[in-house]
């Protein structure tokens, strides 16, 4: 929504209205990330976490009613569609899925270490303490 809301709000307010629009927007924005977190929360320990996917659907309904009844239909511009620029996005989108998705089990099994990178008996460089003498003076 955050891509679609701030050229819906441009397009449908002129003047200092937009300015208030834009305020209540970043306000509401700013609030929600608190009110999202903890309400999930509340959820996932109360009711259990299968009820987080059904919290945002009285959000959606008024949004959808809210969308109907103000929202404008006004002059269009640029109608045209870039058919070069769809499919380059789609094919960059399914690769980086992919890759997210499979790319562990495409780049091969990984060695085993018997320890972490940054314990002392580790032989990287980079382990702590430094030439494995850690002497207090």
């Amino acid at each position: 929504m955050f891509a679609t809301i701030l050229p819906l709000v441009g397009l449908t307010y002129h003047g200092r209205a937009r300015a208030r629009a834009f305020a209540v927007w970043g306000t509401v924005a700013g609030a929600s990330g608190a009110v999202g977190t903890l309400s999930g929360g509340l959820l996932a320990q109360l009711l259990g976490w299968r009820w987080i996917f059904l919290a945002p659907l009285p959000v959606c309904v008024a949004a959808v009613v809210l969308a109907v009844t103000s929202l404008t239909d006004g002059a269009r511009t640029g109608t045209r569609v870039d058919p070069a620029g769809i499919g380059t996005f789609t094919l960059a989108a399914t690769a980086l899925t992919y890759a997210v998705i499979n790319g562990a089990t495409a780049a091969g099994p990984r060695p085993e270490r018997s320890s972490p990178p940054w314990s002392p008996s580790s032989p990287s460089p980079g382990s702590w303490p430094p030439n494995g003498s850690a002497r207090s003076r």
